[in-house]
């Protein structure tokens, strides 16, 4: 009973005893530390005191740097410029300070406390000496800051510096006592040592879990570790060195914005890595994944960004991260029950250790007091970071350990569902498992041991090297069967994906037959035409840039243009059904006649292109007249009707150095040419007139854009009176071009191209700029000169920034515009019936006359006459010419003169070049002629000589016909 009792009491005093153990070990003596560091911190006196040198005021002057002497004028203007402490900047300057009244050399030091520079010359007057002499500087090694060497230096002297920083940084300068500077190095060396040492050996012991572990948070937990030390290094301005080793200088700045982006980045990452299961089912996915997006942004500008831009970034950055753990926290606090992983008591304390590194990041960026920081980052940055170990090595690997129990569930349940095969082969090539769906794509029942087969058999060589890289990045590798393995029914296109591990080849093989399908018709749509399967825009223009890359190599290309001219009609008279199968009907027709090489591409709506590749100039013609043959002679079967075409084509020999753009134009301009001739084709040769002419049309639209017309001038042709001749001398504006080489150009064929490209209203707003200016300047010359005709293009007429700038120049000639008639063919004036009205009327209104010109060229178009505001009718040439041929010639003639006198308009009759038809033309009542009969084109210097019309006519017959009938 004695023993009994005796046991039971030894047991009961090991029980107290182990309790008060605990007790001790995990509250008192954790606590009693706690209170002794703060009493120690707070009261006791420190064993390394601190120290602070008296702060000198300077001067500063922004200059750049100069390892010279400051000059005069530098000197004089220091001398002006307010004096401080303190300043702060990343741009080099002068500084001037004086020596204290009680500096002695031998106790006292110059300090200057900064970050490193890239260059620091003082310059001070030495007993007796009158110029400044150079003071010699050196690093502090301890501590940052450089030491003035001021032996010799008499008090109140004074000291000038040109100081180049490399980072923007405090720049003071400070009076030591020698004894005080020691003691401040002893405390400054102390902290470096304490903090990088203390750091450092926490981020070692984790990279050593983490390599034996085989865990990336532990490494990510050492590198956040490394962060820190680095964060206070800057906060304590020791960043220059690392590892006891000085860093260049001119590094600094990117190593700073690198470091704080960096460690914004890691910070990130290592939290939401840790608080994984607590952040996902809380509703700020978009904040959190606003600064994972900002951090990947903030790296890559950190080496890309002056400074200046960067710490704003950096700045809202940190502070954006510091309001979302606020409200992470306090949300998760106030909905703690609401939550299926609530906020626990060391989720708070680690959201509240980033708080801390948040703060002392914006801290700083804000350049608050560096003791401040000192003390912050000494004091609470190793108890946060042991803080964060210890969570680390409880919470997340009991979480860890349930992620992967889950991961192994999930993979299982996968494998059993998923679509894909799966396989796996030795270093032979021989299959040592497959799965069912494998079996599947393979054609193999599953009584059949995949052992048997080989990899070669199905798919032939493999570079699973390659295809295992491929892999890694995360993309597949499409492969196909082999032919000999195939069988209907069987997917041909895999996508196959494979690792390397434990000696096998662990693979997977997705069905990609209809993607590849799909992809092969969407590559076809791209670039073919949908109606006639040939080549479109698109991919004839990449076609004509490949066949102009083997011209630079030396082979031959002709392109030629081909215009139906045909397919809006058929559209617009039978509907799109009949247009599409028109042009089905050419294409084929077209392909059937080219040869192998040779493309064919479908530009608009009834143009085409064609390459003849690796073809001479001669044998392009001839294939392209066979295509003209082929497409005019006969009619077109297409659907349930028959069409009959009259196509053109125009071929241009391809150049070294042609531009796409070029030869496309030149080939239309030749398409243009063989129409108008009513050729089946006209061929530009690589240097010939054609291809000339056309290099100096695009150079003239060129300068016409850019402003300058300096190959553009006019000329003027007479309109002769028919009633009286002596009475008037009006003439017709007509544009004339010159090339480089000054020579004449055609100016039908310049006004044609012109409208083709849209340079045409330059082309008439310099026309009728240049004539007002010109009748502005000569008018009270020209007291016969009622009317001066100007044509005008019916693009322009169509351009509504043209008709405002032709209003304008009115404006400015307003007293000119009664003089001025503007001819509008009489086919663009219908186009568009009201606008053409409401146009003329606005004319009108400035007092400019209309006169409809090309009358009778094809258009039954007398009952619009009366809806046109017509001042003069203008008589297309075609029928006077022709008009002697055939009495029904004068007839209709008569008639348009008539209907033109009874709506009160002016007839003009153009292109009369022989007296019996000026007889004819007056007899039937016509008001004014035009042709070479009177006068063909003269300089307005010509017109402004003569006196009256006979001074422009050369014929006597016309002379006799003028005296005859003036009055």
């Amino acid at each position: 009973m004695m023993d009994s009792t005796i046991t039971l009491n030894d047991r009961t005093r090991s029980g107290a005893s182990q309790r008060i153990t605990e007790v001790l070990s995990i509250y008192v003596l954790p606590l009693f530390i706690c209170l002794l560091s703060l009493v120690a911190l707070l009261q006791l006196p420190a064993h390394y005191p601190s120290a602070a040198g008296f702060s000198l005021s300077l001067q500063t002057l922004p200059a750049p740097y100069a390892q010279t002497p400051p000059s005069s004028a530098i000197q004089t203007a220091l001398a002006k410029q307010p004096s401080e402490l303190r300043l702060s900047t990343h741009d080099p300057f002068w500084l001037q300070f004086s020596l204290p009244e009680d500096f002695d050399s031998t106790a006292h030091d110059i300090r200057f406390a900064t970050s490193p520079l890239l260059g620091l010359h003082c310059y001070g007057t030495q007993p007796e000496q009158e110029e400044l002499s150079q003071l010699p500087t050196s690093a502090l090694g301890s501590s940052h800051g450089y030491d003035l060497q001021t032996n010799g230096l008499a008090p109140l002297g004074t000291v000038y510096c040109n100081v180049l920083p490399s980072v923007s940084g405090p720049f003071s300068i400070q009076n030591w006592t020698s004894s005080d500077w020691a003691q401040a190095s002893q405390r400054y060396t102390r902290y470096i040592a304490l903090l990088e040492g203390g750091l450092l050996t926490l981020a070692a012991l984790l990279l050593v879990i983490a390599l034996l572990n085989k865990q990336s948070l532990y490494l990510l937990v050492a590198v956040w570790l490394v962060g820190n030390l680095r964060l206070g290094a800057m906060a304590m301005g020791w960043d220059n060195l690392w590892l006891g080793h000085e860093l260049p200088a001119t590094w600094l700045p990117t190593i700073r914005q690198a470091t704080l982006a960096a460690y914004f980045l890691v910070s990130y990452t290592l939290f939401t890595q840790l608080l994984r299961t607590v952040l996902q089912p809380l509703p700020f996915s978009l904040l959190l994944r606003a600064l994972q997006w900002g951090g990947l942004a903030l790296l890559p500008a950190a080496f890309l960004l002056e400074r200046s831009l960067f710490m704003p970034a950096m700045l809202l950055l940190s502070a954006i991260g510091l309001l979302s753990c606020v409200v992470i926290v306090c949300y998760g606090m106030m909905h703690a029950e609401q939550q299926p992983a609530p906020l626990s008591l060391w989720h708070i304390m680690l959201l509240s250790a980033s708080l801390c590194v948040l703060v002392l990041m914006l801290l700083m960026l804000l350049g608050l007091s560096s003791n401040f920081l000192d003390t912050f980052q000494s004091v609470l940055a190793l108890p946060l970071s042991s803080l964060m170990v210890a969570i680390l090595l409880g919470e997340r690997l009991r979480e860890e350990r349930y992620s992967r129990t889950v991961a192994e569930q999930t993979l299982i349940a996968n494998h059993c569902i998923s679509p894909f095969g799966i396989f796996t082969l030795d270093e032979n090539g021989q299959f040592v498992y497959a799965n069912s769906v494998f079996y599947a794509f393979l054609g193999l029942s599953e009584h059949e041991e995949i052992e048997d087969y080989q990899w070669e058999q199905f798919f032939g060589t493999t570079d699973w090297e390659a295809i295992i890289q491929t892999s890694l990045s995360g993309e597949d590798t499409d492969i196909s069967r082999l032919s000999a393995a195939s069988h209907p029914g069987l997917p041909q296109q895999f996508g196959l994906r494979a690792l390397r591990t434990a000696g096998v080849i662990e693979g997977s093989l997705q069905d990609i037959s209809k993607r590849s399908e799909t992809i092969r018709k969407l590559k076809q749509m791209a670039n073919h035409d949908p109606i006639t399967d040939v080549l479109n825009k698109r991919g004839i223009e990449k076609a004509l840039s490949f066949s102009l890359d083997k011209v630079r190599e030396g082979n031959n290309c002709i392109l030629a243009y081909l215009d139906l001219n045909y397919v809006k009609h058929v559209n617009d008279a039978y509907g799109h059904a009949a247009g599409d199968a028109l042009l089905k009907e050419v294409s084929h027709r077209i392909e059937t006649t080219l040869h192998p090489g040779q493309e064919l591409g479908r530009l608009g709506n009834d143009e085409f292109l064609i390459l003849f590749n690796d073809t001479t100039p001669e044998q392009a013609q001839a294939t392209a007249e066979k295509i003209i043959k082929s497409l005019n002679q006969g009619s077109i079967y297409a659907g349930n009707r028959s069409f009959n075409l009259q196509s053109a084509i125009g071929l241009v020999e391809l150049s070294s150095d042609t531009r796409a753009e070029d030869a496309l134009a030149a080939a239309n301009r030749a398409c243009r040419d063989a129409r108008r001739t009513q050729l089946p084709s006209v061929l530009y040769k690589q240097g010939s007139t054609e291809l000339y002419q056309h290099a100096e049309e695009l150079r003239l639209f060129k300068e016409l854009e850019n402003g300058a017309s300096g190959g553009l001038y006019l000329e003027m042709q007479p309109l002769m009176a028919l009633q009286n001749p002596l009475n008037s001398l009006n003439v017709e504006v007509l544009l004339r071009v010159r090339d480089s080489r000054n020579n004449l150009m055609p100016s039908g064929k310049i006004i044609a191209a012109a409208e083709e490209s849209g340079t045409v209203s330059i082309i008439d707003k310099w026309v009728f700029a240049a004539t007002l200016e010109w009748l502005d300047k000569h008018h009270t010359q020209l007291p016969r000169t009622q009317q001066i005709n100007i044509n005008l293009s019916g693009v322009s007429l169509n351009d509504d920034k043209f008709i405002d700038e032709l209003f304008t120049i009115l404006e400015n000639f307003d007293h000119l515009a009664n003089r001025l008639c503007v001819e509008i063919t009489e086919g663009v004036a219908l186009q568009d019936l009201e606008r053409t009205r409401l146009f003329m009327q606005r004319l009108q209104h400035k007092g400019v006359r209309i006169a409809l010109d090309d009358f009778g060229a094809g258009y039954t178009s007398f009952s619009y006459l009366q809806e046109l505001p017509t001042d003069a009718i203008k008589i297309d040439g075609s029928l006077i010419h022709n008009m002697l041929l055939k009495n029904t010639n004068v007839a209709i003639v008569r008639t348009i003169v008539e209907l033109a006198r009874n709506l009160g308009m002016v007839s003009i009759a153009e292109w009369v070049e022989d007296v019996e038809t000026l007889h004819i033309l007056r007899d039937i009542g016509v008001d004014y002629v035009q042709g070479f009969v009177v006068s063909g084109a003269r300089s307005p210097t010509e017109i402004l000589a003569a006196r009256d019309i006979r001074d422009l006519v050369k014929s006597p017959e016309v002379l006799s016909f003028i005296d005859k009938h003036s009055r």
